[in-house]
């Protein structure tokens, strides 16, 4: 995983992680392009990032996925699912046929 950001607009949300104003995130299942609106990045006890949040896409069928302020950029073999709460999306691995 690699991202980028703006130093100036981080906001610490302790203990869970930091909310990035903007973030530019690739990692095997693809990109996520945030221009405003922010992404919080969840870390667990040792400081490694977890998970990414970001708010709910405004069609999660829509190709590509996008929200108010981001885009999601999915690699092949990679799509969302609905997560536990209700609202809720992940990114997961498309099970092969």
């Amino acid at each position: 995983m690699n991202f980028s950001f703006d130093p100036n607009d981080i906001t610490p949300l302790e203990p869970i992680g930091n909310v990035y104003g903007t973030l530019y995130l690739v990692d095997d299942w693809g990109v996520l392009d945030v221009r405003s609106g922010g992404a919080l990045l969840v870390r667990d006890s040792s400081g490694n990032m977890q998970q990414g949040r970001v708010s709910a896409p405004q069609d999660a069928s829509g190709r590509p996925p996008a929200g108010e302020g981001w885009s999601l950029t999915l690699n092949e073999g990679w799509t969302l699912a609905a997560g536990t709460r209700s609202g809720d999306w992940t990114i997961v691995r498309r099970k092969s046929p």
